[in-house]
């Protein structure tokens, strides 16, 4: 840039323009970038001009001249071509990969920032975008963009996935969900294979990408190439040389010519478990044919049961032996007696498939496979007695030395002691017997009663030692020793029976023994940290969670209870074990924090039902006591309780002097002129209407003769499972009773409200804004449950015991339960198919398909017509109902039965997490999760799982089966509170769902919402949080603690 000058200047000076130094340095710098430029274009050009004919040429001339012999030599010349930097050879090399430019060299020329991407292999078939979606939901992984791709083409179809993550991603998150996915069992024997892949801009412009394979083979039945054994036995001496090529023999140094390429290795699974899984489902199969297997494969849950992987997976352990042992039951081939494998040769190969390749039974079978009774051990033809006198005498020193040795690479049996097994029946019955063979006293105990156990434990601690700690420990609970009979049992018939019933009376006391076989326990524990022995380590693990499992020391802690002892004894017995416990925390055998656990159970053991019953008494006892103290106080309060009750009852008059409303003599003042705003509705349409009037048959009893609950005339509350035939039919023809009687509501403001039976439900969807998600939830439930159980006795005149439905219990069978299995005494079942696709519960939560999702065909409510239409739950969030909440909507009862929802979100575990809830909040929380969130909690879970109307929170109520499944609610509720009687009363939440509106916190003294015309009398909480008080008069047939 030269220098801004006028004319005349330039003109009378004639001379160069004088640049200034920063113009000058201004300059050179331009030049040198353009310099660069240049040289970087020239370099560019040289390195694409390198790629331009890399294919071999043809034709005349296309070899060159022939080289001279002045050439230099080629080593030099070959050096000399790759004497050049290495990013060059390695874009040579790399040109063919899916990488761009802008991954590698930051080109400006349109570039593509990279992202993350993951590739997830072995999806079943049919996997669909937002299945994989779904698997990365509880992950923060933000997801962008999913593919689909074919399967490598091996003979197990299966498909598998690109998932493009955000570019902003952190790399330790992506690796957690790595970890963290690996292995996930995904149903019919596929599990998910995840690793990093490349980065989303190199898979930019790749065509007909394929999946990577998995493996280098993928022969049928997981058939393995077989080993060729080489011998030198024949090789050349070391000083000649080898320069030429060997003879064919040299190769193998097997007698008997050539053999198949690939075999297929037979071993019984590992697992007991599965071993019994298997051999139950081919004597079914055996049984009913191979329809059974067919119908097997055909239910969800077994599809989605990782137990039954095998099933699935011709290549895996299991699905190879379920196959080798159906061929082996029904041609009579293959034997273990009949294929005795001898030094120096293989096992037998038997050909099941034609043109496939062999299959090699296992080199030992499963030992006294068909022995029932003890004395047949002797007789089968897998005992030795030579062998066991070996054993004895050699095995610990046989353990030894395969410990020192070391592994030798070489697979074991599952009747090995290297490998993760099982004890074949003749062990167990020994440990069982030595177990059997204790004292029942200290004073009698020998060392070498202790010593055989351990030794017989160290022995097996490769195969057999989970069932060895397991069987341990339960004889620290109840020793086995009780169980034998008695030296001196020449009684008669007569003492024998005295003795029996005596026993029946009082429980015999076993604490003895149960120290014997504590001390059994900790010399194992002891032996296996020195023994020298591979596997023994494991110990310390296994009886860590054989203890917690079978809670042993809990019930080793009730022992003091249960046996009544006095006060010296229970503290000796105390001290033993205290003492034991401080043994072990000496030698660290368990983890603090597992430690404090167990002495924490010893010194502090659950109670039974009865006591928490009486705990749950004492607590409501001296809370009324609190409560009478406080009101027999000599000390009033100032204030009026009229002006008190008249200011709280006013929650818009927050800023109102209270002293000048005492001032005035009429403290309840002139009628104000509210222009109308009593009739507006502010809790939502008002259901009293002028001309209903209170039903005398429904109405529950005055407030004064609440408290005249008896134990004679408490009832019981059972499961569905447990009613009678007859039971059943009468209380599901009730509801049809119920949905004859009229409606009582004005038909103009709730057209749905066609009968008695959906006046209930329209009050359910006029509430649900105060009672979900808020602190009213629990006891407005409670009564709503109340009033139907009442109107159906005395309206319809059902007489049988009221039934929850334990939805925990039937996780997984949802369909064959008692209940919706769609017979004439369920409460009908699922709907027909109808594919309506996953439901997407926020951004966190996807709820896939269940196995209905249309019309209710079975039971006594095929074909029912419901009248409230759907809504949205999301409606909690606004505050407020749509226009349309009670129009006459007509539709059919629908359901998506969905097992995968009730194993994940309402199984056994959950539940009992929940009536363990520590306080109010935790158990709200456990309940009903955190809507739009991936917590679904075990009362949102249970009405996905049932599907259709059940989804939306609001018209729920219309499905019959609403009302046992909310019994199931209101016992966990009274679990929870016998579970923690400290905080039974306490409360979580404000008045309305979300606290939208805004609105106070409930407390006890808080007034219920309404109930419509069932319940217009004012009910305060405290009078609904104890199941035999107020108005209630019940309790159930068991509790979860």
């Amino acid at each position: 840039m030269t220098p801004f000058t006028s004319s005349t200047t330039a003109g009378k000076s004639g001379g160069p323009i004088k640049k200034s130094a920063f113009e000058r340095q201004k300059d050179a710098d331009a030049k040198k970038a353009r310099d660069e430029a240049a040289a970087t274009a020239a370099a560019l050009a040289e390195f694409e001009k390198s790629f331009e004919d890399d294919r071999l040429k043809s034709g005349p001339g296309s070899l060159g001249p022939v080289p001279g012999f002045t050439k230099k030599r080629p080593y030099d010349d070959y050096a000399g071509k790759w004497n050049r930097p290495p990013m060059g050879r390695d874009e040579r090399f790399d040109r063919h990969s899916p990488r761009t430019d802008s991954d590698e060299h930051g080109t400006t020329g349109d570039p593509e920032a990279a992202r993350p991407t993951l590739h997830l292999s072995n999806l079943p078939p049919g996997t669909s975008t937002t299945i994989v979606k779904a698997l990365m939901t509880p992950s923060p992984l933000v997801v962008e963009d999913v593919r689909i791709l074919p399967g490598s083409g091996s003979d197990r179809k299966a498909v598998s996935a690109l998932v493009t993550l955000a570019a902003e991603t952190p790399a330790t998150d992506i690796d957690t969900v790595v970890s963290h996915l690996q292995n996930k069992y995904l149903g019919c024997g596929f599990y998910l294979s995840l690793s990093r892949y490349l980065s989303s801009a190199a898979l930019t412009g790749v065509a007909g990408l394929k999946t990577p394979s998995g493996s280098s083979t993928n022969l049928p039945f997981g058939a393995r190439p077989i080993q060729q054994h080489s011998s030198l036995s024949r090789a050349p001496p070391p000083g000649q040389s080898a320069r030429f090529a060997p003879p064919t023999s040299y190769t193998s140094s097997t007698p008997y010519g050539s053999r198949a390429q690939s075999e297929v290795v037979v071993q019984p699974p590992s697992d007991l478990k599965q071993l019994k899984l298997i051999h139950k489902t081919l004597e079914a199969l055996l049984t009913y044919g191979p329809e059974f297997e067919a119908l097997l494969m055909s239910m969800p849950q077994i599809q989605r049961g990782e137990e039954w992987a095998w099933l699935w997976d011709s290549r895996s352990q299991g699905g190879v032996y379920y196959r080798w042992r159906l061929w082996q039951t029904l041609t009579g081939s293959g034997n273990q007696s009949d294929d005795r494998v001898r030094y120096g040769t293989r096992q037998s190969a038997n050909i099941l498939f034609e043109g496939q390749s062999p299959w090699i039974a296992p080199e030992q079978g499963l030992k006294f496979e068909y022995v029932t009774e003890l004395d047949e051990f002797v007789s089968d033809e897998d005992y030795n007695s030579s062998e066991d006198d070996d054993e004895e005498e050699y095995g610990l020193a046989r353990r030894h030395n395969d410990h020192m040795a070391g592994s030798s690479g070489q697979p074991t049996s599952t009747d090995g002691n290297d490998d993760v097994g099982y004890l074949n029946p003749l062990a167990k019955a020994k440990l069982v017997h030595l177990l059997s063979r204790l004292p029942d006293s200290i004073a009698k105990l020998r060392r070498g009663d202790i010593a055989r156990i351990t030794g017989f434990a160290i022995e097996h601690a490769g195969a057999g030692a989970p069932e060895v700690a397991s069987l341990v420990t339960r004889n620290a609970i109840q020793p086995f020793s009780s169980y034998r009979s008695s030296p001196t049992s020449d009684k008669n018939g007569a003492d024998a029976a005295r003795d029996l019933n005596e026993d029946d009376k009082s429980p015999k006391d076993l604490s003895s023994a149960c120290l014997v076989g504590l001390y059994a326990i900790s010399d194992i524990l002891s032996c296996s940290a020195h023994a020298g022995v591979r596997h023994a380590w494991r110990y310390r693990v296994l009886f860590e969670n054989a203890l917690n499992q079978q809670k042993a020391f809990g019930k080793l802690g009730r022992l003091e209870k249960d046996l009544g002892w006095g006060k010296l004894k229970a503290d000796k017995w105390k001290r033993s074990i205290q003492t034991l416990l401080n043994l072990w925390e000496g030698w660290s055998v368990f983890p603090h924090d597992k430690h404090e656990a167990f002495l924490d159970s010893f010194l502090n053991p659950p109670l039974t039902e009865a006591e928490s019953a009486l705990a749950q008494a004492e607590a409501e006892r001296k809370t009324e006591q609190a409560k009478e103290s406080k009101n027999n106080s000599k000390w009033r309060s100032v204030e009026d309780d009229s002006t008190k009750e008249a200011v709280s009852q006013d929650v818009n008059m927050q800023d109102v002097d209270v002293s000048l409303v005492a001032e005035d003599s009429n403290v309840d003042g002139i009628a104000m002129d509210d222009d109308g705003l009593v009739d507006d509705d502010i809790d939502g349409v008002s259901m009293a209407d002028s001309s209903d009037e209170e039903m005398a048959d429904s109405t529950p009893r005055r407030r004064s003769t609440w408290n005249s609950c008896t134990s004679a005339k408490i009832t019981t509350r059972v499961a569905y499972s447990t009613l009678s035939l007859k039971e059943q039919k009468s209380f599901t023809d009730a509801y049809h009773c119920l949905m004859k009687q009229p409606s009582k509501l004005n038909q103009t403001t709730y057209p749905a409200a066609i009968n008695r039976y959906f006046d209930y439900a329209v009050v359910h969807v006029n509430r649900t804004q105060y009672v979900h998600l808020s602190g009213f939830f629990l006891t407005w439930h409670r009564y709503f449950i109340h009033l139907f159980e009442q109107d159906l006795r005395s309206t319809c005149g059902y007489k049988g015991r009221w039934p929850y439905w334990n939805f925990a219990a039937t996780a997984g069978s949802i369909e064959t339960s008692a209940i919706l299995n769609g017979d004439k005494y369920s409460m009908s079942g699922n709907g027909v198919y109808n594919n309506t696709g996953p439901i997407t519960l926020g951004s966190e939560l996807t709820i896939p398909h269940g196995t209905g999702g249309g019309c209710v065909t079975t039971g006594p409510f095929a074909n029912l017509t419901t009248t409230l239409g759907f809504i949205d739950p999301l409606q909690l969030t606004l505050g407020s109902l749509p226009e349309n909440a009670f129009a006459y909507n007509a539709s059919c009862l629908r359901r998506d039965l969905n097992d995968y929802v009730a194993e994940t979100y309402t199984n056994e575990a959950l539940v009992a997490n929940a009536t363990h809830a520590p306080d109010a909040a935790a158990f709200e929380l456990a309940l009903n999760g955190i809507i739009g969130s991936s917590s679904l909690g075990v009362h949102s879970g249970a009405h996905f799982g049932v599907g259709g109307q059940m989804n939306s929170i609001h018209i729920s109520a219309q499905d019959p089966i609403w009302y046992p499944l909310h019994t199931f609610i209101d016992l966990l509720y009274v679990s929870w509170q016998r579970n923690n009687p400290s905080v039974a009363h306490d409360l979580y939440g404000t008045g309305t769902a979300l606290n939208t509106p805004a609105s106070a916190n409930v407390t006890l003294t808080s007034i219920e919402p309404d109930w419509g015309y069932f319940q217009s009398q004012s009910i305060q909480v405290q009078d609904l949080l104890n199941t035999t008080k107020g108005p209630f008069c019940y309790k159930y047939d068991y509790h979860i603690s």
